[in-house]
């Protein structure tokens, strides 16, 4: 069970919106989805295992700084924004005047495993636990864009101009003046 939720964890891209989009097979086949999505496919692949798995839907409370890592955004602001754009039920929490976390629904699993006695090892049926497992918080890799001027460079000045110099003095040919019967 512990290498089916890291193989989700760290294969499936999330994504942000409400609600069921894709299911488990196509969260599969496109290896992203959103927090109910990436759930069925881990509750599918546990189940055809032989674990016992269910779906769990609750809120959870995040705080700013996970939020930041789990939205792939640079403040607060444009975290809740993105929540709110995607649908997804939040509310602030408020300390000393600025939000330290949210409260926000999300989409979990819980699998029934050898838990208590050695943490996951499969040895013995005894001290099976329901452990809660959440593969779509993981932090998003926000990498910066290439700046294509800057590598083929040039200034957006020089690009427009060297545009418009093509082009010259010309006026566009005029339309036939059959075309408007």
């Amino acid at each position: 069970p512990v290498r089916i939720y890291e193989w989700v964890r760290n294969n499936v891209r999330t994504e942000h919106y409400s609600g069921e989009m894709k299911g488990a097979r196509e969260t599969l086949l496109q290896l992203a989805g959103n927090d109910l999505d990436q759930a069925e496919l881990l509750q599918a692949l546990l189940q055809a295992a032989g674990f016992q798995a269910r779906i769990i839907r609750g809120t959870v409370r995040v705080q700013a700084a996970t939020l930041l890592a789990y939205t792939g955004t640079a403040d607060i602001n444009a975290a809740q924004a993105l929540l709110t754009t995607a649908g997804i039920p939040w509310a602030p929490i408020v300390n000393g005047g600025a939000v330290t976390a949210v409260d926000m629904e999300h989409v979990w699993v819980e699998a029934y495993v050898p838990y208590a006695n050695y943490r996951g090892s499969m040895g013995d049926t005894l001290g099976q636990d329901w452990v809660p497992l959440a593969p779509a918080f993981k932090a998003i890799d926000v990498q910066a864009g290439l700046d294509l001027l800057v590598a083929m460079g040039k200034t957006g000045e020089a690009l427009a101009q060297g545009y418009l110099q093509q082009w010259g003095s010309a006026t566009p040919a005029p339309l036939p003046s059959d075309i408007f019967r």
